[in-house]
């Protein structure tokens, strides 16, 4: 974040205080408030000294994900939108990480699949800018690697998740794993920079035996935590929370209309 210009900086600054304030009018507002995630939960309370009553996240059906093939393991694809804030964080990749990758693996390639990506199509560096695709899969089945360079953001990082489940090796930045119930060096591997996701790219091209067994990793820890029965339990956590509060809520309104 600190690459960014004077007004750059200004003008997040503005946009973050318009989106802490929204959120808090909204807490102000809500009965019940749920983040969705652990990390989430504990920004809230850091950031905004909200405290949510606790945590929803999400599951993903693995139907459309779990037969897509390894891939070319010298392609490394990064699927999602390229607007002002995550094209950013795809042009520090590629200004400040891939010609390091094609110094050690001249035939590598990267392949970028989303509105926006289209603007880095440079054949000559290796690099694909598809644009708007509508099928995720036929991307993901072209290559083994699969990079997130996000460097802000909050949430579940859901490309992530989706990218193991397809059997991909991810390689993120710290933000781009936020959220996802896995660990680094066994279901993906995470960089302390962009920069320095050149080095984990070039050691996965470089060792077949490595990629594979976090690929293996990766989808089972994805199956097996997003599934929907593992969703359930989650949410049962919570049951208590709203049983408690919505019959009694129920029962407030009916001793209103009497």
């Amino acid at each position: 974040a600190n690459t960014r210009s004077p007004i750059e900086k200004i003008s997040w600054r503005l946009e973050a205080a318009k989106i802490a304030k929204l959120e808090k009018s909204v807490f102000a507002a809500a009965d019940l408030f749920f983040a969705i995630s652990h990390d989430d939960r504990v920004e809230y309370e850091r950031l905004l000294q909200i405290l949510p009553h606790g945590v929803f996240d999400i599951f993903i059906d693995n139907e459309n994900y779990y037969q897509v093939p390894r891939g070319s393991l010298q392609t490394v694809i990064s699927i999602g939108t390229a607007d002002y804030r995550k094209g950013r964080a795809l042009s520090l990749f590629i200004h400040n990480a891939w010609d390091k990758v094609r110094a050690v693996h001249p035939d590598a390639k990267l392949l970028l699949a989303g509105r926006g990506t289209g603007k880095f199509h440079d054949p000559q560096r290796g690099i694909t800018g598809l644009g708007f695709v509508e099928n995720d899969t036929d991307i993901l089945s072209k290559g083994a690697i699969f990079v997130n360079p996000q460097i802000d953001g909050s949430g579940i990082k859901i490309k992530t998740i989706v990218a193991m489940l397809a059997g991909k090796v991810v390689v993120s930045t710290s933000v781009g794993v936020e959220g996802v119930l896995a660990r680094h060096g066994e279901h993906y591997l995470v960089a302390p920079g962009i920069s320095k996701l050149a080095e984990l790219i070039i050691q996965l091209m470089s060792d077949k035996k490595l990629m594979n067994e976090i690929s293996v990793r990766a989808r089972k820890q994805a199956t097996e935590q997003y599934c929907f029965e593992a969703f359930r339990r989650r949410c049962s956590r919570q049951s208590g929370l709203l049983q408690e509060w919505f019959p009694a809520r129920s029962s407030d309104a009916s001793n209103s209309k009497n």
